[in-house]
C-alpha cells in the first residue's frame, strides 16, 4: 500500500468545485504521467511539497489568485520509482521495450516520449497512483548532469485514491464564495 502527502496548486476559480466535487483528472498534453491529478510531495530535506505546489501554480500556470490543498493519497495499485527498487526495474524494461520499438520504426531516440512507459505502465499493471523523482530543471536551456531542482511528483490516476482533501493556503485576491 501506498499511502503519502501530496499538495496540489490550482487557481481560486477551482476551490469551491473542488470542496464541493472532488478532483477531475485532467489529461493536459505533455503531462509527464499522462491523464490523473496531478500533486507535489514532500522529502526533506531535498524538496518541499508546498514550496513546488506553491511555484507551480505562480510561474507556470501564472494564476493571479491561487490555492494549495493537501490530500492523502492511497493506494495499493501503485508505481512508486522513489522507494520501490522493483518498480524502479519494471520501468526500466518497459521503457527498453518500447524504445526499441521507436528505433526499429526508424525514429531517433531523442524524440522518444517518456509518457508513453506510463501508459503502458498503467495498461499492463492496472495502476491509479504513480509517484517519482523528477529534474524540474531538466527542460532548461542549461543541461547538466546535476539535478538541480529536484521534485516529488505524485499522480492520482482515479481520484478515489485522493482521501482527506484539506485546503491549506490561499493566494493574494483570492474571494471566497465558502461559509
Amino acid at each position: 500500500m501506498l499511502s503519502c502527502v501530496g499538495f496540489h496548486g490550482t487557481a481560486s476559480s477551482n476551490v469551491d468545485s473542488i470542496i464541493k466535487n472532488g478532483y477531475y483528472p485532467s489529461d493536459r498534453r505533455g503531462a509527464w504521467f499522462g491523464k490523473g491529478i496531478y500533486f507535489f510531495g514532500d522529502l526533506p530535506p531535498m524538496t518541499n511539497g508546498v514550496l513546488e505546489a506553491r511555484s507551480w501554480v505562480i510561474n507556470v500556470t501564472k494564476a493571479g489568485s491561487w490555492a494549495i490543498f493537501r490530500a492523502l493519497i492511497e493506494s495499493d495499485k501503485y508505481v512508486d520509482l522513489l522507494e520501490n527498487v522493483d518498480h524502479k526495474q519494471l520501468y526500466d524494461e518497459i521503457k527498453r521495450e518500447l524504445v526499441n520499438i521507436h528505433l526499429a520504426a526508424g525514429k531517433r531516440e531523442e524524440d522518444f516520449k517518456e509518457r508513453l512507459v506510463f501508459t503502458v505502465l498503467q495498461q499492463r499493471n492496472k495502476i491509479d497512483v504513480v509517484r517519482a523523482p523528477v529534474d524540474a530543471a531538466r527542460q532548461s536551456k542549461f543541461a547538466s548532469y546535476v539535478v538541480r531542482r529536484f521534485q516529488v511528483q505524485i499522480c492520482a490516476i482515479s481520484a478515489t485514491c485522493v482521501k482527506a482533501n484539506e485546503l491549506i493556503e490561499e493566494g493574494p485576491g483570492h474571494v471566497s464564495i465558502r461559509n
